[in-house]
């Protein structure tokens, strides 16, 4: 027993000894604000690190400036944010905003922009938008009551009566995922849209999503003097973007769901990845649609025949560039046309498909477009555009390769761009002279773009000088060069090593002044 008390003691002295380590306190969450955050008529610069943003009226050369960090959290969104005309948002970390606050009378997008004026979100984050609920009050300008877009994740309105046309919404460079309002009744007096511009929008090397709201990406174009066409129409360009949009209804309301809609203008999708789930036109550009290059998969889910449950209403279509797909497929009904069109005086031009592509389901001949059956699909009309047809010709240019003596050994024809494949030569060939050693190519072949000639190099062994014979001039500079008073460079190292042992030494000096002396 006194051993054991012992052996207990000694242990807690030990124990006691010990240096004392804190165990590390768990990160308090940020805090999510949940009252607007209105900062359009702010004139100095305002911070707040804990809920995460930092705004300077003038912090981006001049222009307001909105930094949001982590702004609100997944298990806490924070409260929606009003922006003065022409800022920008730069987003870093994940963000996730509500139009949802506490105060009763302020209900809102859950990002808006006010005034005339652009809006600009970059950034290197993840934007999280929740505009689930459409509120009584109006949050567009009162130059334009009755029109309801504060169910919107994404809003840029148009300030006043000005009407200069500058509400140019530019995402670039950043994620961000919409979550609006699932639709419940087919009432269209309310147009909520996941993203929301005024006149137009840019969008450039960013990742979007969307889920349900009556628009996937909404723009108003704006009729512009001397009416809308394509020289002066508004154009939602969309370039280097992955975009996943998802209108779908518990209720199966999806009749006046949109996916990508720029009226009184044109889209024009170049590069970009594109997946649309909607209903009624699905993409509509009322004067042209263009695409150029990627991939386009646009599956409608119509509920009636009509012209504005086409798949894509557009007034012409153009495709074109490095296409992987396009695919536009009607689920239903069977009736539902693939392309409807708009206004006929919108009609000015023909529709193009471009060099090196091929219709692989349905038509494309110039204004006219007739549903075919697509087997995969249920036998309902799609159009699908792939590439094919004739490879475009391509350029190659000749390679000329002359061996030893300036004797053309091959002529070889190379594509525009491409490395040419050299023919084998003899490593050594053997004249009156002496040896002939094969050094380099003279020219480069790695990318041909014109038509070159390719000389072999040969040196004479023990030639040190190159003046084309072996003498005893080249014996005495192999021996300064053994003796280390003198430096070769490599070609010259590589003839004066006359036995090839891969050093110089007076052996070598000595082979090259008895060659010299035609003393074999």
């Amino acid at each position: 027993m006194k051993k054991f008390l012992a052996l207990i003691t000694a242990l807690l002295l030990v124990l006691a000894a010990l240096p004392v380590f804190a165990v590390p306190e768990t990160p308090a969450l940020r805090t999510a604000r949940t009252e607007l955050l209105d900062l359009s008529e702010l004139t100095e610069a305002a911070a707040n690190e804990d809920e995460g943003w930092a705004f300077d009226p003038a912090g981006n050369d001049g222009e307001p400036q909105l930094q949001l960090n982590n702004y609100g959290s997944e298990e806490a969104h924070s409260a929606p944010i009003k922006v003065p005309a022409n800022c920008t948002v730069v987003v870093t970390g994940d963000c996730y905003i509500d139009n949802i606050v506490t105060s009763p009378d302020i209900e809102m997008p859950a990002l808006l922009s006010a005034g005339d004026g652009y809006l600009r979100i970059e950034g290197t984050g993840t934007l999280n938008l929740y505009a689930e609920e459409v509120h009584l009050q109006n949050y567009y300008p009162i130059s334009q009551p009755g029109t309801a877009y504060n169910g919107s994740c994404i809003c840029l309105p148009l300030g006043s009566v000005s009407n200069d046309y500058t509400e140019i919404l530019y995402i670039n460079d950043v994620t961000i995922h919409c979550y609006g309002r699932e639709r419940t009744s087919s009432n269209t007096g309310r147009e909520p849209a996941c993203i929301f511009a005024q006149v137009t929008a840019e969008i450039r090397n960013a990742t979007i999503t969307t889920h349900w709201g009556q628009y996937g990406i909404r723009c108003n174009g704006q009729s512009m003097t001397g009416g809308a066409n394509e020289e002066n129409g508004r154009t939602l360009v969309i370039e280097n973007s992955n975009i996943d949009i998802q209108n779908e209804s518990a209720n199966g309301l999806w009749n006046y769901a949109f996916g990508i809609y720029q009226d009184q203008g044109m889209i024009h999708i170049k590069n970009s990845n594109i997946n649309i789930n909607a209903g009624s036109k699905s993409i509509s550009a009322t004067i042209c649609l263009r695409v150029e290059g990627g991939r386009l998969n646009v599956r409608s889910t119509a509920t009636s025949s009509a012209d504005s449950a086409a798949i894509v209403f557009c007034s012409r279509l153009i495709v074109e560039g490095e296409l992987e797909e396009l695919y536009f497929g009607a689920k239903s009904p069977a009736s539902a046309k693939v392309i409807a069109y708009s206004t006929a005086a919108y009609l000015n031009h023909d529709s193009e498909l471009g060099e090196g592509l091929e219709v692989a389901i349905g038509t494309f001949d110039n204004n006219r477009f007739a549903g075919a059956p697509d087997p995969d699909n249920n036998n309902l009309p799609a159009l699908k555009i792939v590439p094919g047809g004739e490879e475009p010709p391509v350029e190659t240019h000749t390679v000329s390769f002359y061996g030893f003596g300036d004797e053309l050994i091959e002529a070889v024809e190379v594509a525009d761009g491409e490395a040419a494949e050299a023919p084998e030569v003899p490593a050594e060939i053997e004249t009156e002279n002496g040896t002939y050693i094969f050094y380099e190519w003279d020219a480069d072949f790695s990318e041909v773009t014109e038509d070159i000639e390719v000389h072999a190099v040969y040196l004479l062994r023990g030639d040190v000088d190159f003046n084309g014979a072996v003498d005893i001039n080249d014996a005495l500079a192999v021996l300064r060069a053994a003796m280390n008073i003198i430096e070769f460079n490599d070609e010259q190292t590589l003839v004066g090593d006359y036995d090839g042992s891969g050093t110089l030494d007076i052996n070598d000096a000595l082979y090259i002044l008895r060659k010299s002396m035609n003393i074999s």
